[in-house]
């Protein structure tokens, strides 16, 4: 697999999953724009991509906002020229039951997880069309297919993705722009570890859920986000890959 001459997005590339997006795509030789909500990590990723011979640009943005999204596909034209591979990584759940949520929170929960998702693909889809090519990969999650306790707008809104995902597929394929979703089930990202490593009896709860005992690496869910975003993935579109280890069975 190759990416060589590829230009690729990922959003909440600063650490876990979405690092190691970016680090894999680099790796299949793509100019990877690295997107973080805290610039540092962004810039710290790109400058490490970069000693190893890669091409990466590292932003600062709120891809929950409109003007957001549209600075970082406007800075990856400005300097790679073209935009070829999305990827919607950005999101996160806050656990806690559904009714100790308040409206603010439901309304920042559905932006981190579904409205950044629309609000990229709004900005870069123009370019994709335009130019008849394009890979557009959806960080779902599992929460959204098995319904996990105190996950409930996490989940509503990562389900929104999932639904959109399809629309998206359908209206784009003439244009040869393809989209899929990557959904993770439980997956050993830094607030997952700490959190299995401070509370065992939990940890031991939930990989009782799931059918090959153990937790994800954030790089096996890059390894299938690679696969989309390359043309062995061409004539795959509209569909849900979990990876999780038979968590969504």
């Amino acid at each position: 697999m190759s990416l060589a001459n590829r230009v690729a997005i990922v959003t909440g590339a600063g650490r876990g999953i979405g690092q190691a997006i970016a680090e894999r795509l680099a790796r299949e030789r793509a100019a990877v724009i690295v997107v973080d909500l805290r610039g540092y990590r962004a810039e710290r990723l790109a400058g490490e991509l970069s000693k190893v011979g890669g091409k990466a640009l590292g932003i600062e943005a709120d891809v929950t906002t409109e003007a957001g999204a549209e600075q970082v596909v406007r800075r990856a034209l400005d300097t790679f020229r073209s935009v070829h591979i999305l990827v919607n990584n950005v999101g996160g759940p806050r656990v806690e039951p559904f009714l100790d949520k308040g409206e603010g929170e439901w309304q920042d929960e559905l932006a981190l997880n579904l409205h950044g998702t629309i609000r990229c693909c709004r900005a870069v889809l123009p370019h994709l069309v335009a130019q008849r090519y394009g890979r557009v990969v959806n960080i779902a999650s599992d929460a959204a297919r098995v319904g996990l306790w105190g996950h409930s707008i996490y989940a509503a809104g990562k389900g929104g993705v999932i639904a959109m995902t399809k629309v998206l597929a359908r209206e784009l394929a003439s244009h040869n722009v393809t989209v899929n979703c990557v959904s993770p089930g439980l997956t050993a990202t830094p607030p997952v570890k700490n959190r299995m490593e401070a509370e065992p009896e939990w940890a031991a709860e939930v990989l009782r859920m799931v059918p090959a005992g153990r937790t994800g690496e954030p790089a096996e869910i890059a390894a299938a986000v690679a696969f989309l975003a390359g043309e062995e993935a061409g004539y795959i579109t509209g569909q849900t890959l979990s990876v999780g280890g038979g968590l969504s069975l």
